[in-house]
């Protein structure tokens, strides 16, 4: 990365990639099938394309920069609940106010689409900053890969976007730092209720409320 780019966040980043390739390991998301090269006959692997796992969260950065210290504490929260994370390539930069450069955190909703293995994409924050990129993000490649895209605050603009040109559901819910990245002096951590309404969005399971 440049200058520019670089932050304290890199060894945050750093660290939830290795802890992502270590989690690979031990939970295959494909079968291995063992073939024969028909060159050589050496032994060799193929592994088949993983199907999209909900539990699996690939996270972008639209807007804002989202504290080192609360992405720390994110990430150990969704790594509580069994949550496997992505952090985008661009999640931690910097440029100006943003979480780099327009063209940069508009690329990542075509990277979280494309991903193999997340089926889950959410936003490390809200504020400013996707009104900026609403126009540049590919909304077909979003509505085809069939992911849950969630967020809240300027994902509005996404949210109403994407239902105009692809007639596309996505969803309003938590972003990693606000609702996960709670210290002890906020309320006392994620709010139960909107646990419960993720884990149903994320599973696919239907919900009922009664109203007092």
């Amino acid at each position: 990365p440049t200058d520019a780019c670089r932050s304290p966040t890199t060894s945050i980043a750093s660290r939830c990639a290795r802890r992502s390739r270590s989690r690979g390991r031990r939970r295959a998301h494909g079968a291995v099938r063992r073939v024969r090269c028909r060159t050589c006959r050496c032994r060799t692997a193929t592994i088949r394309s993983a199907e999209p796992d909900p539990g699996h969260v690939y996270v972008v950065a639209p807007s804002g920069i989202l504290a080192p210290q609360r992405l720390e504490r994110a990430l150990a929260s969704l790594d509580t609940l069994g949550c496997r994370v992505t952090l985008d390539r661009a999640a931690t930069r910097r440029w100006r106010r943003f979480a780099g450069t327009d063209d940069e955190r508009a690329g990542a909703f075509a990277r979280a689409a494309a991903h193999r293995g997340s089926g889950t994409v959410m936003i490390t924050r809200g504020g400013y900053g996707l009104s900026r990129i609403v126009d540049r993000i590919d909304y077909d490649a979003v509505a085809a890969s069939g992911k849950r895209f969630i967020g809240n605050s300027d994902f509005t603009a996404f949210n109403a976007a994407l239902h105009a040109r692809c007639r596309a559901a996505s969803w309003q819910g938590p972003s990693l730092g606000e609702d996960f990245g709670r210290d002890a002096n906020d309320d006392a951590g994620p709010d139960p209720f909107m646990l419960h309404s993720l884990g149903a969005v994320l599973v696919g399971r239907a919900q009922s409320f009664r109203l007092a």
